[in-house]
């Protein structure tokens, strides 16, 4: 009967013991599954910044590449095909020349006028003699590409190359007496404002008699 009873507890005990492991398990299960979700949903994340960001690196890398086959693809065809002849060049200093000379021009023929009768301006005389001073010291840049072994059109003598430093004296001298003359206008004297127009456009009429083929 004992044996019996002992046998009997045991059994007993052993079925508890399983009933409780199962219990355990139940509850430990989802607690396992949530946290292997967590940790395979976090490994995916990561993986997938790292995917986009290697993507990024390509695509930089590949804009990057085309960017420098494209610049190299152009000035290597620039080079080749489209670099100024010296005949061309030649050509283009000598239309910037006329085109200096061609505002010059513009600026001074107001002034002109109002030497001659027309009414005066101060303020247009001011303008325009400050314009005259900036210009004058672009005469030596644009001449300094000699021209005469080249067929262009052109007035210029061979003295302005052969005699560098007296061209930049009087371009320098076409300046100064330009800003006398805006410096004038500024105080509204007609008188005084008209009398140093002589002395401007002595400045243009002795360049020209030394530097510019006489046409006349």
């Amino acid at each position: 009967m004992r044996r019996g009873s002992a046998c009997f507890a045991a059994a007993y005990f052993s079925l508890l013991s399983l009933s409780h492991h199962f219990a355990l398990c139940r509850f430990l299960r989802p607690c396992a599954t949530r946290a292997i979700r967590r940790d395979l949903s976090a490994k995916k994340s990561l993986l997938s910044r790292q995917l986009r960001k290697t993507i990024m690196i390509k695509k930089a890398l590949a804009v990057a590449t085309a960017a420098a086959v494209f610049s190299t693809t152009v000035i290597t065809t620039a080079n080749a095909q489209d670099a100024p002849t010296p005949e061309q060049v030649a050509a283009s200093a000598a239309d910037t020349r006329q085109s200096v000379f061609k505002l010059l021009r513009f600026y001074l023929v107001p002034l002109a006028g109002m030497a001659r009768g027309a009414p005066f301006d101060a303020a247009l005389a001011e303008k325009n003699g400050r314009r005259i001073a900036a210009l004058a010291p672009t005469i030596p840049d644009v001449f300094m590409h000699d021209t005469r072994n080249f067929d262009v059109e052109t007035e210029a003598l061979d003295v302005i190359w052969e005699n560098k430093s007296e061209f930049e004296n009087k371009a320098m001298a076409l300046m100064n007496n330009a800003n006398a003359f805006a410096d004038l206008a500024a105080t509204g004297d007609r008188g005084q404002t008209l009398g140093a127009f002589r002395a401007l456009g002595g400045s243009c009429g002795d360049c020209h008699d030394t530097f510019r083929v006489d046409n006349d």
